[in-house]
């Protein structure tokens, strides 16, 4: 037989998908036909909750679906009398039906239900290494069949639950530029929403984006609008037409097989394409991952994008009740930056990825139906201890943040320091000594990866006086080689409240003396030179003093001094100061 495309949309859940948002969108008959009952466990007689019960018509068709509460009990709507079908579905567990049953106009019909356990197992699901596209052969199409009835029990109820407002979510949103590797993340901002809301996460109207594309370029501002399938989007009959599917595996993902979708054809608007990841040893499915097939046709970008710049991610969590819901997702687009190129005497201009931009929330917890809070963040934590350059001895009070982001914390006296709920990223932890400023006192940052549910354990170490030094103080002169001066930093506070001083001049002097007797008591044969700086709105000012630097003579002597002067010029503060080379001296001056 000739190998051939699959698509689900001919078997069971694709007719699920073919009338599922058209049932969402049916107003109920005033007057109709009810059919309840209860499903229990076979073994212990429990209740069975958060199954998929469906109601099924003489061909076979679902006339209405819902999922069982918390007492395993379900009501659904018959919109008309005639001949039904009461079908069950939960990953786990057995498929059950109950005979075939008349329902008469106005009637109520009971029907109880006992599921039994089924044990899943997709660990021989084999995948053809050498097919292409939308051409599998006939035992591929099985495969492929079979995994898409695990995951659509899966979609299945996290989209009834969301349609029929079974949960309430508190959500985390936030927006993050990456490395255009995608390892590190550069800058963060995050909202956390107020209260709960219905729906954490949802797509635009299938039959749109089919239709005008994944990718969407606003009119007015030209700017590029990103779309993600959800579970009921995965579900539609729009989508199962438009993609065929086909098992899928990655070294990069043990213990996980894939149901890899793909648009049927390549031309048109951009797409997407991807893969449902299911655990081989229970079907529960644990994410999506998916890449838009290209840019916008009008953008004029011909740029090859790797798959984790131009695409994202969908992670699915199983609440202790059977419920699934979708817990992290984001949306990662392409940042673009103009590479100017000079050949054969012609200029052009290039696109090239200069990082990537991750758009994307995560459900923070779960109230459900009963009241009950379940919480669900993906965070994790950074402890560690801040050590000095040399690493024997802490650094007490030095503040500790990851870069770009809001989280930060203090040293303890021990040097130790903690950073809680932060998402799971690659990140750059950063050591500033505050007393210092952000930019001197800044050590050179160490990467750490958060990962949810565990504790990231780093060591960090501050940067050396002669690194701080060469940061603000190295020079080159002919003649010369590179030397350090000294490093004079500190704060000019004032008052009885210590307020820092901003627009004071401090200058640090290098005063000859000669010594020759009277010379020197009388304050003859002085000079200096040196440097001045004006204090910022911390009251903080940096200078550099040259120990090495200075008029040698047998008759003269080289002494330093540090003097603040008012905006008017007249001296406010004067001290003797005793610099040496690649040393800081750190001076808190106190003015009345």
């Amino acid at each position: 037989m000739a190998p051939s495309l699959w698509s689900p949309a001919g078997s069971p859940g694709g007719l699920f998908a073919a009338l599922f948002a058209a049932l969402l969108l049916l107003p109920l008959a005033a007057v109709g036909q009810t059919v309840t009952g209860t499903v229990l466990e076979a073994e212990s007689e429990r209740p069975l909750t958060s199954a998929v019960v469906s109601l099924l018509d003489s061909r076979d068709q679902v006339r209405a679906q819902t999922l069982t509460d918390h007492r395993g009990h379900f009501s659904l709507r018959a919109r008309e009398p005639g001949r039904y079908v009461i079908r069950a579905e939960r990953i786990g567990w057995r498929t059950v039906e109950a005979e075939p049953f008349h329902v008469e106009v106005g009637e109520t019909v009971r029907r109880d239900l006992v599921a039994r356990i089924e044990v899943v197992s997709l660990q021989e699901i084999r995948v053809e290494v050498e097919a292409e596209g939308c051409q599998i052969g006939p035992e591929q199409r099985a495969e492929t069949a079979r995994l898409w009835e695990v995951a659509r029990r899966v979609l299945q109820v996290e989209a009834l639950g969301r349609a029929e407002g079974a949960h309430r979510y508190r959500l985390r949103n936030y927006q993050r530029d990456l490395t255009p590797d995608a390892r590190r993340v550069v800058s963060e901002e995050s909202r956390v929403r107020d209260g709960y809301t219905r729906d954490p996460y949802r797509s635009p109207p299938v039959e749109e984006l089919m239709e005008e594309g994944w990718i969407q370029v606003e009119r007015e501002d030209g700017t590029w609008t990103y779309s993600a399938p959800d579970a009921a989007t995965l579900l539609s009959d729009a989508f199962l037409d438009g993609h065929c599917f086909r098992a899928v595996r990655n070294a990069d993902r043990p213990g996980l097989v894939g149901l890899g979708f793909e648009p049927v054809g390549r031309a048109g608007p951009p797409g997407v394409e991807g893969a449902l990841w299911l655990e081989e040893t229970t079907g529960r499915l644990q994410f999506l991952t998916y890449r838009y097939t290209a840019p916008p046709a009008s953008s004029g970008i011909s740029i090859s994008l790797p798959d984790h710049a131009f695409g994202g991610r969908v992670e699915f969590t199983e609440l202790p009740h059977g419920a699934w819901v979708v817990s992290r997702w984001y949306i990662r687009s392409p940042i673009f930056r103009v590479e100017r190129q000079r050949a054969a005497g012609l200029t052009r201009d290039r696109a090239a990825l200069g990082g990537i931009q991750e758009t994307g929330g995560e459900v923070l917890d779960v109230r459900l139906g009963g009241g009950e809070v379940l919480a669900l963040a993906a965070t994790g934590s950074v402890a560690g201890v801040a050590l000095d350059a040399s690493g024997t001895g802490p650094v007490p009070d030095a503040t500790i943040h990851l870069e770009g982001t809001s989280y930060r914390s203090r040293s303890g006296p021990d040097g130790r320091f903690r950073l809680s709920e932060v998402p799971e990223g690659r990140y750059s932890l950063v050591l500033e000594r505050p007393e210092l400023g952000s930019f001197l006192g800044r050590a050179e940052p160490v990467e750490v990866e958060v990962r949810p549910g565990e504790e990231a354990a780093i060591e960090v170490r501050a940067a050396s006086s002669e690194a701080v030094t060469a940061r603000a103080c190295i020079r080159e002169e002919e003649g010369r080689e590179e030397w350090l001066p000294a490093l004079v930093t500190g704060t000019v506070l004032a008052g009885a409240r210590e307020q820092p001083i901003r627009g004071v001049s401090v200058e640090v002097q290098q005063v000859r003396t000669r010594v020759d007797g009277l010379w020197e008591l009388a304050g003859l044969g002085m000079e200096w030179d040196g440097e001045a700086r004006i204090t910022d709105a911390l009251g903080r000012f940096v200078l550099c003093a040259d120990p090495e630097r200075g008029w040698r003579h047998a008759e003269a002597e080289d002494r330093w001094r540090l003097v603040v002067r008012g905006q008017d010029g007249a001296p406010l503060h004067s001290q003797w100061i005793e610099p040496s080379e690649g040393e800081i001296l750190l001076h808190t001056i106190r003015l009345p």
